[in-house]
């Protein structure tokens, strides 16, 4: 799914586009949290599915507003019980990776 929506952006709009990545990050989100409330940090399932939230987050870059991205996720109760630190390499970590590439 994120590879069509990255092949498809380009021919979108920004609302279409945010129509197109939105559902996928709010569905990510709320698996993430079902997942978590349920599993442990140590089975691996809930790492997992971190890992397909910073993907997909890293994957919306550059095709959905930033400040869009960080509203969702703050506004997510998963991340607003989160530490400053958990969210911060969450979202600082894409932000530096897309600035550096950006850059070059």
């Amino acid at each position: 799914m994120i590879q069509f929506s990255q092949r498809n952006s380009p021919k979108l709009v920004t609302s279409d586009r945010e129509k197109l990545w939105l559902p996928l990050l709010e569905a990510i989100i709320f698996a993430t949290n079902k997942v978590q409330g349920v599993h442990n940090e140590e089975n691996g399932l809930a790492t997992a599915f971190n890992e397909m939230t910073r993907h997909l987050l890293s994957s919306m870059m550059g095709h959905v507003s930033l400040t869009t991205i960080v509203e969702i996720v703050m506004n997510d109760p998963m991340y607003q019980k989160a530490t400053f630190a958990e969210i911060k390499d969450l979202i600082l970590g894409k932000i530096v990776t897309t600035t550096k590439y950006e850059e070059c």
